[in-house]
């Protein structure tokens, strides 16, 4: 079974949404994970509609997921404080992975 964790970040800020959009790639660049998948879209947070990310991580088994999710869950709080944002979300879930 394969651990899946989605970091969700909305680039609105003090900073500036380009500003931001570099930190969290920055962040993911340095944070030791081997890969992810990033994509970008308008999210809404407030009722405010935002340019936004949501970043994807897959752990193949449940041995390597404490490991990438401590990972996950330290870039999510990194973009947070470095973004000035008031939330961003982590979400993990255990799904089939068919490699091919």
């Amino acid at each position: 079974m394969a651990v899946v964790f989605t970091i969700y970040v909305g680039f609105d800020g003090p900073d500036g949404v380009e500003t931001n959009r570099q930190t969290l790639f920055s962040l993911l660049s340095e944070s030791g994970i081997n890969g992810y998948t990033v994509t970008e879209a308008i999210g809404t947070y407030d009722g405010k509609q935002e340019p936004s990310a949501t970043v994807i991580l897959i752990s193949p088994c449940d041995d390597q997921a404490i490991e990438l999710g401590l990972h996950a869950i330290e870039v999510a709080r990194a973009y947070k404080k470095q973004a000035k944002q008031q939330e961003v979300w982590v979400s993990r879930r255990a799904e089939d992975l068919l490699v091919v």
